[in-house]
């Protein structure tokens, strides 16, 4: 009986090994077959995302979104008024000919900068997606005009979150 249950034990364990193996392998190809947002040409230069360049007060007054162009790219800071102080840096950049949203938020992701690549761009809209983000997934940039502008951002089950910014210089 000893015997039996010695030879149960390893089988089980053997089995309950082998099931994750293959969960983990099952785990990997479904991240692998995750579709990858599909990059568009995006702009010629810097020079054509102008329009976003300076200072933006979101509608509820809370935060003050800044754009600046610095050669073929734009850098950006959100500033929180609750805070006091800068919360997110953020750039626009040609990478390898394609154009990305980089994203870092000081108290999230370990400091760590997240990448989003540009999915759609016209002469006044501008769209990021990066699905493997647990969110946002997708941020968009529309003008509206000369001094407002809408921005959404959306993904994974979550609420979209649609505000207007307003230009302050």
């Amino acid at each position: 009986m000893k015997k039996f249950n010695y030879i149960f034990l390893i089988l089980s364990v053997f089995l309950i090994w082998n099931c994750k193996e293959n969960s983990n392998l099952n785990t990997a190809t479904e991240q692998k077959n995750d579709p990858q947002p599909e990059a568009v040409k995006g702009p010629d230069s810097s020079q054509d995302l102008k329009w976003l360049q300076g200072s933006w007060l979101n509608e509820d007054k809370t935060t003050i979104e800044t754009w600046a162009i610095q050669g073929d790219s734009l850098s950006g800071n959100v500033f929180s008024s609750a805070a006091q102080k800068i919360t997110e840096v953020l750039s626009i950049k040609k990478v390898n000919d394609t154009w990305s949203y980089a994203a870092r938020v000081l108290d999230q992701n370990s400091g760590n900068t997240i990448q989003f690549t540009m999915t759609k761009y016209t002469s006044g809209e501008i769209a990021f997606e990066n699905s493997k983000h647990d969110f946002p997934n997708r941020l968009s940039y529309t003008q509206m005009d000369e001094k407002t502008i809408m921005v959404n951002i959306s993904g994974n089950n979550n609420p979209t979150v649609e505000y207007k910014m307003f230009k302050l210089d």
